[in-house]
């Protein structure tokens, strides 16, 4: 592939009135020739595929916790308060039960295995209990447990991310691809799911603790979080779902005040 040439707003000359810029560009310069000059375009095209995987699980995820599973268990809970601590240990025993007999490592789960995986294992990620480990998150989250749904979505697009460089490493992808893969698919799983694309970024720079991979993942990263981002959006910008019922006639008057909603 061609090296890679900076734009001309780029250049140093069109800087020489501003001390640091000046100072900077040139090093701005030469870290993008180094990092991108012979995998631009592969990063121009797999990322985004990243981004729209990642996002359409996420999506689905958040549908199934916040439309189908949430509201009627809220409900149940206000209608029988003496249901809820009940109700949330079914929920753990429940995903007790699947984590134990579906996923090869109970222990290991969530952003913990991703980290582990980059670190540990070249961003291999093993795929056979990827379902039921969304499905223990579901049942967690879904049943009123004190998590949220980050570590199912870092966990999420960080699988997506290794199972895609998998499919394509014949397109001559590298070993140390699958990592700047892994970190673009759990940046984009934390930039869907808080809605802010530049936390995924964030994230993806402070996961790989080396500044070489960490440079390297930052276009693929920040492309994979916009991407997932506007993916979920386009699903969900103009649904809202309401996560508690309707309140009582006596209650009408103070309900605005507490009602609470997904965006």
């Amino acid at each position: 592939m061609n090296a890679y040439k900076p734009p001309k707003w780029l250049n140093p000359r069109w800087a020489l009135r501003y001390p640091l810029l000046r100072k900077f560009l040139p090093l701005v310069h030469e870290d993008l020739g180094s990092i991108y000059s012979r995998s631009l375009y592969k990063w121009l095209i797999i990322s985004p595929i990243i981004g729209i995987i990642t996002g359409l699980t996420i999506t689905a995820i958040t549908l199934i916790i916040l439309k189908e599973v949430w509201p009627p268990v809220l409900g149940f809970y206000l209608r029988h308060h003496w249901a809820m601590v009940p109700g949330i240990t079914l929920g753990f025993l429940v995903t007790g039960l699947i984590m134990q007999y579906f996923t090869p490592d109970p222990n290991e789960h969530s952003t913990e295995e991703i980290i582990r995986s980059y670190h540990e294992h070249h961003g291999a990620v093993k795929m056979r209990p990827f379902f039921a480990k969304l499905l223990a998150a579901v049942t967690t989250v879904g049943s009123g447990g004190s998590a949220a749904l980050e570590g199912p979505s870092i966990y999420g697009g960080g699988a997506i991310g290794s199972w895609i460089w998998e499919k394509a490493r014949r397109f001559k992808f590298e070993g140390r691809d699958r990592r700047v893969m892994l970190i673009s698919g759990a940046a984009a799983g934390m930039g869907a799911v808080f809605r802010a694309p530049l936390t995924g970024l964030v994230f993806a720079l402070e996961m790989p603790y080396r500044d070489d991979l960490a440079h390297e993942a930052l276009l693929p990263s920040l492309i994979a979080s916009v991407v997932a981002y506007l993916t979920l959006a386009a699903f969900l910008a103009r649904r809202r779902f309401s996560i508690l019922p309707a309140p009582p006639p006596s209650m009408a008057g103070t309900w605005f005040g507490a009602r609470c909603w997904g965006r």
